[in-house]
């Protein structure tokens, strides 16, 4: 109910339940992403089947060195009160204040499901988290997700955490992910916990760590019709990797005068994506036409940084950017029929081009080896020089 505000009021949504301060992150939260409805993960991170089809777990981290992943269903402790046959045949209750209730029993007692850390590989200490994605992970069986909200809307006040042994474990979910820090760093980790000496859970080291950006990673995104493609901005460059390989990124860019505050890929093209700078521009970049620098520039937008920007399709004739700014400022622009309708075979051309920059990297990383060993052995034979 947003009719309280008055209609010359900008509506306000309040919030129905508040974590558990001790249990809290001890830093701002920077990036918040719900887990698909495909899966769920138990305590130790494990995927298992998700029987209800809803969405029901939340991951969130923050620069406290944590992601944490949370459940918004009743625990299994509290099933099975007096109360509960009588809850369920009640829709959720709104408060006189206009606050729904479908959270009341997390309220100040929501504590994580399990926690995940970065240690660092090679030194102690751990990597400071500010942004990440999972990859995209789609069943077999497919989710009618445009009738699911129609028929039976769920009531999530009732939802109910199942116990773990009875739900089946789902091998093929992916569960490395990566992590944009906030010193710079790319780092490609594991959420599942492993046990130690003693048996208690702690976080696997990562299995990689670039440090590519310099400075503060402000954009992990998937792109949406590649799940292993995935664009980072942060620092004074973007770059652009390819889940499964290894050895670093497929593209990164020239280190540019302007800060790069923010990332999104294109909805409609697979080659166009766009960056936002620290001077308030807009660049658009399409990978197909030119890698080195962008097919457009749109200069001073705002006289300040821009801090987020989301795509969005109208319909198939009416695309729009929304560009928000560091002053609160949001402008929406509608993206011309250049930029939106992709080129003849464009995806198959896109998925070329990664493969070729892929086969590049390799090339690269295979003469960077060689290049190290003839060094290695030049200085071997200067020393064996000296001593004679």
């Amino acid at each position: 109910d947003l009719n309280d505000n008055g209609e010359n009021k900008t509506p306000v949504v309040r919030f129905s339940a508040v974590s558990a301060l001790e249990t809290s992150h001890k830093a701002p939260i920077t990036d918040v992403q719900w887990l698909p409805q495909t899966f769920e993960v138990t305590g130790m991170g494990l995927p298992v089947e998700n029987k209800m089809k809803v969405s029901v777990q939340i991951a969130t981290c923050s620069p406290d060195c944590t992601i944490r992943f949370w459940d918004v269903r009743l625990a299994n402790l509290l099933i099975h009160t007096p109360l509960d046959k009588r809850q369920t045949d009640q829709k959720t209750p709104i408060t006189a204040c206009s606050i729904p209730e479908t959270f009341k029993h997390l309220d100040r007692t929501w504590k994580p499901l399990f926690r995940v850390s970065l240690p660092k590989i090679d030194t102690k200490g751990e990597y400071v988290p500010l942004k990440f994605s999972f990859e995209h992970y789609t069943c077999s069986t497919e989710i009618d997700t445009e009738n699911k909200w129609t028929e039976n809307l769920p009531d999530y006040s009732q939802l109910r955490m199942p116990l773990t042994e009875k739900l089946k474990a789902m091998e093929d979910v992916n569960t490395t992910f990566f992590v944009g820090t906030e010193s710079g760093e790319i780092v490609y980790t594991d959420w599942k916990l492993e046990s130690d000496e003693s048996g208690r859970p702690r976080s696997a080291k990562p299995l990689l760590c670039f440090n590519t950006h310099q400075w503060l990673v402000n954009t992990v995104q998937r792109s949406p019709f590649f799940k292993d493609i995935i664009l980072t901005t942060g620092g004074w460059n973007f770059a652009i990797w390819k889940e499964g390989v290894m050895g670093g990124p497929l593209v990164v860019s020239q280190y540019f005068e302007q800060e790069c505050t923010v990332g999104c890929w294109s909805l409609s093209r697979p080659a166009v994506f766009f960056i936002g700078k620290q001077d308030g521009s807009v660049e658009v970049w399409d990978l197909l036409k030119n890698s080195s620098e962008p097919l457009q520039l749109h200069a001073h937008i705002s006289n300040t940084k821009i801090t987020c920007m989301k795509p969005w399709a109208v319909s198939a004739k009416q695309h729009f950017l929304a560009v928000a700014d560091d002053l609160g400022v949001l402008r929406v622009f509608e993206i011309p029929k250049t930029l939106y309708v992709p080129s003849r075979h464009e995806s198959l051309s896109i998925k070329k081009y990664f493969e070729l920059e892929t086969e590049n990297l390799k090339d690269y990383l295979r003469r960077k080896e060689i290049w190290t060993k003839q060094k290695k052995e030049v200085e071997e034979l200067k020393k064996m020089d000296r001593k004679q």
